[in-house]
C-alpha cells in the first residue's frame, strides 16, 4: 500500500508530531510512506519513513503542471491529513481520504473525506456528518525503553506533562490545586512553548523542561500519580503514557479516557478542582499493570488495513 500522510510539522514534541511518528513507524513497517510536512525538524519525534520519503515543497512549475495535466505521480492508496496541515489531496492521485481532527473542529472540510478519525469517542462534537465519524485511536507505541534519572526533583511527588498554548491545557488549575496538595508537583514542558507565569506563581510546583522520553519515563515510574489537569484533548499522549507504563491516574474524563473497554485500574476522575484537591489526599496509590493491547501498534495497523479496504469499497466511483 501507498500512503501519503500531510502533517503541520514532521518532528517536534507536541501531541500531532506524536501521532504522526507512530503511524509512519508502525505503518512504515509494511507499507510505503511519502510525507507533506509544512516544517520538518530533528528534535523529538523525528521519524522519517522507512520506505518513501519526505516530499519536497511544491515549486510555481508544480502548480502549473497541475493545472495542465492534473495530479502529478504514481497514485497512493490513501491519504492521511492531520489538522492544520496543507490539504494536498488535490495534488497528487490519491485513493481513500482520512482526516484527523486533533482536537478541534473539521466541519468546514469533512466533506474532502471519505472518514474523520476520533482518537477517542468525545472527538466526536468536533464533526459535523457523523456518519463519517470511525473511532480510531493512535498506535500507542513505548516512547522509551529505559529510564535516566533526574536531578533535583523530591523524593515524593505528583507528575504532571503539558504545554501552557492554551487555557484548556489547565495551567490555571494547577496553580490553584498545587498549594493545596500534600506534596509538591513536578510540571514537564518544552521550553519552545511560551508560558505565562512568574516565578512566584508556581508555589508547590517544580518546574522542568525538554527532558527526554528517558528522563520521563523515571519520572513516570517514580511519582505517587500522574495528573492530567487538560479540560479538552484529542488524545491525551501524556496520559496515555502513564497508563502503560502503570501509573496511578487523576484526570477528567476526556480524550482517551472515553475510550470503550480502556483498563482504568488505578484512574480516577475528577471534575471540579475541589474534586481533585480531595483525592490528592489518598495515601492509597499503587502501581498497577494494564492492558492496553488494543491500541497497540500491530493493532492500529491490522484496522488501518482493514478501513482503508472498507473505505475503498464504499467510494462513490
Amino acid at each position: 500500500m501507498r500512503i501519503l500522510i500531510s502533517t503541520p510539522q514532521l518532528g517536534g514534541s507536541g501531541g500531532i508530531e506524536r501521532h504522526v511518528a507512530s503511524t509512519i513507524a508502525c505503518l512504515g513497517e509494511r507499507h510505503e510512506i511519502d510525507v507533506c510536512a509544512s516544517k520538518v525538524v530533528d528534535t523529538g519525534y523525528a521519524v522519517r519513513p522507512e520506505r518513501g520519503t519526505v516530499l519536497p515543497e511544491w515549486r510555481w512549475s508544480d502548480k502549473v503542471r497541475r493545472r495542465l495535466v492534473g495530479p502529478r505521480g504514481p497514485r497512493y492508496d490513501a491519504y492521511l491529513h492531520y489538522q492544520h496541515a496543507l490539504n494536498v489531496q488535490h495534488r497528487y492521485d490519491v485513493g481513500v481520504r482520512m482526516v484527523i481532527p486533533c482536537g478541534d473542529e473539521v466541519r468546514s472540510y469533512e466533506h474532502m473525506f471519505d472518514a474523520v478519525l476520533l482518537e477517542a469517542p468525545d472527538n466526536a462534537r468536533h464533526v459535523g456528518d457523523q456518519t463519517k465519524a470511525v473511532l480510531f485511536p493512535p498506535p500507542l507505541d513505548v516512547p522509551a525503553d529505559h529510564r535516566e534519572p533526574v536531578a533535583g526533583v523530591p523524593d515524593e511527588f505528583f507528575l504532571t506533562i503539558f504545554n501552557p498554548h492554551h487555557p484548556r491545557k489547565g495551567l490555571a488549575d494547577m496553580r490553584e490545586v498545587a498549594p493545596k496538595s500534600p506534596i509538591p508537583f513536578v510540571w514537564c514542558r518544552s521550553a519552545h512553548s511560551a508560558a505565562d507565569h512568574r516565578a512566584n506563581d508556581l508555589d508547590g510546583i517544580v518546574e522542568l523542561t525538554d527532558l527526554n522520553q528517558e528522563q520521563l519515563r523515571f519520572l513516570y515510574e517514580r511519582c505517587r500519580a500522574y495528573v492530567c489537569f487538560d479540560h479538552n484533548q484529542g488524545f491525551g499522549w501524556s496520559l496515555a503514557d502513564a497508563l502503560q507504563y502503570g501509573v496511578p491516574t487523576l484526570s477528567r474524563r476526556r480524550g482517551v479516557m472515553t475510550i470503550p473497554g480502556l483498563d482504568t485500574t488505578g484512574c480516577a476522575i475528577f471534575e471540579t478542582n475541589d474534586e481533585l484537591v480531595e483525592l490528592l489526599q489518598r495515601n492509597d496509590f499503587t502501581p498497577v499493570q494494564r492492558d492496553l493491547g488494543d491500541m497497540s501498534p500491530p493493532r492500529f495497523v491490522e484496522r488501518f488495513e482493514a478501513l482503508v479496504r472498507v473505505l475503498e469499497v464504499a467510494r462513490p466511483r
